[in-house]
């Protein structure tokens, strides 16, 4: 059951209670007075204003009654608690009693009253009231026309100033302790079922509070591990998911963090190693100059030689950390448009064919006809620069062939590059697109790396929303995989 519902039950069951006991009261009191007339308790009137409000009330009760039958009306049992010895009470239709009710010796004193006629409040002689007291009596009487026929109530009280007995005054005060004790226990069932209520809406909704609090507590102190359980199926469900779903994705961010400043770390110390080594190798080249280590022109010229190329190392060191800095900033960086993947890789090797044959590579492609892809011309030429570059250095041969191979897949376009060289160890194929990560021994004995090649392969890829997978190739070599979606379409 939900708290909604719980909530709604308690407000009728609020409602209702109240209303009940009203009821059982109403029903208590009326039935009540045959049982005290029976016991010949009866309410004796010992004054004019009670005299009165007994007559109108009888009153009421008759010409709202049945007319024909007043002795069948429900006020009959109010009225039997009058005393019959001390009042008299009839009721005519025209001048033929229909009910009668007390001390008929009273009936004489009838002619007492005056003719309607000299009734007060009159209306065009079909309503009038009398009221009269006089000595110990009291008179009153009424009269009502229903239907040109003419009714008349007759209410008549003697001893209305003698001393009563004592018993009478205990009926009046059993009345006034019934109905004190009744609205007290009234009172006391209200307040014991809210009571009641409250607890029970308290076991149910405070609780769960008091767990999500604790819960919260708990993520306050660093303990990202807790999951809290609610067994109900109420409004509270959804919130314990969300915070146990809260809790797993602040640990997974913290991880992820703590992994990021790892690795953060890391690249620094390889990026103060990566830089220290070519300074310290150019530090000690100039001090031999200086110092007239390099005493002949032979030794001037390995030493200027050594120089430049560790300076070269240097400046493609920097170089690949502004590519890496450009490629974290993101998409931004650089100008997407529709291009020719085809094209593109022909106008790379036309353009880089004999720079790296020098270096002792030969390049080759086998592309299919109009690859169109949404991407950058730069990014492009970025990735397949790096990859050229790494099978050029890490080649084991004298000469080292590299094999662009193109093709449309499923809605993109799948571009593989293929050296012959010695191929990664597979314990190594995991990291490889980690930054600053080396396989030198493995892949190379001629000269270091900075470790960013693959790592600006990847991510230049995945500015275009592409892949980059890499494994090795029998018997010898790498292969790496680039998926880029065709224009138009998206990857998902």
């Amino acid at each position: 059951m939900t708290v909604e519902s719980r909530l709604l039950i308690s407000h009728l069951i609020m409602f209702i209670v109240p209303i009940f006991m009203t009821v059982i009261v109403a029903a208590v009191m009326p039935a009540g007075a045959p049982t005290l007339s029976r016991g010949n308790n009866y309410l004796y009137l010992e004054n004019i204003s009670k005299c009165t409000r007994a007559a109108e009330i009888s009153c009421h009760n008759f010409f709202h009654g049945n007319l024909e039958h007043p002795e069948n009306s429900a006020g009959r049992r109010l009225i039997s608690l009058l005393s019959p010895k001390q009042n008299l009470i009839l009721f005519t239709k025209g001048k033929n009693p229909i009910y009668i009710y007390g001390n008929k010796n009273y009936l004489a004193q009838l002619s007492r009253i005056p003719p309607d006629s000299g009734w007060e409040e009159r209306e065009n002689g079909r309503t009038g009231t009398y009221i009269r007291a006089e000595d110990e009596s009291f008179y009153y009487a009424r009269k009502m026309t229903r239907k040109d026929t003419p009714y008349y109530f007759y209410f008549i009280s003697n001893h209305v100033y003698r001393a009563y007995n004592p018993g009478d005054e205990a009926v009046e005060h059993l009345f006034e302790t019934t109905m004190w004790s009744i609205g007290g226990i009234i009172l006391l069932i209200i307040l014991l079922t809210s009571r009641f209520l409250s607890s029970f809406m308290i076991r149910h909704i405070v609780p769960p509070l008091e767990t999500l609090k604790q819960g919260a507590m708990e993520v306050q102190e660093g303990n990202l591990s807790i999951r809290l359980v609610h067994k109900g199926n109420d409004e509270y469900r959804p919130v314990f998911r969300a915070f146990n779903l809260m809790t797993e994705e602040l640990s997974l961010s913290l991880t992820e963090r703590e992994e990021e400043e790892r690795k953060r770390k890391e690249l620094i110390a390889s990026i103060s190693h990566d830089i220290r080594t070519p300074l310290t190798v150019i530090r000690a080249y100039a001090e031999g100059l200086r110092d007239g280590v390099a005493d002949t022109e032979e030794k001037k010229e390995k030493y200027l030689s050594v120089i430049c190329r560790r300076a070269d190392d240097l400046d493609r060191m920097i170089n690949q950390l502004f590519d890496l800095s450009r490629l974290d900033i993101g998409a931004k960086a650089y100008t997407e448009e529709t291009l020719d993947l085809s094209a593109v890789l022909h106008d790379f090797i036309e353009e880089n064919r004999n720079s790296f044959k020098e270096k002792g590579l030969v390049l080759s492609a086998e592309t299919a006809e109009h690859v169109p892809i949404r991407g950058s011309r730069l990014l492009l030429n970025r990735i397949l620069m790096n990859l050229a570059s790494n099978s050029a250095k890490y080649k084991t041969a004298g000469e080292g062939h590299l094999f662009l191979h193109l093709e449309k897949g499923n809605n993109e376009a799948v571009l593989t590059v293929t050296d012959d060289g010695p191929g990664v160890p597979e314990m190594s194929l995991r990291h490889l697109f980690e930054a600053f990560y080396r396989t030198d021994k493995a892949r190379s004995r001629t000269e270091d790396g900075s470790g960013l090649g693959m790592t600006i392969v990847q991510k230049a890829a995945h500015l275009m929303n592409g892949t980059v997978t890499a494994e090795n190739v029998i018997p010898h070599g790498l292969c790496v995989e680039i998926k880029i979606p065709l224009a138009g379409e998206s990857k998902t």
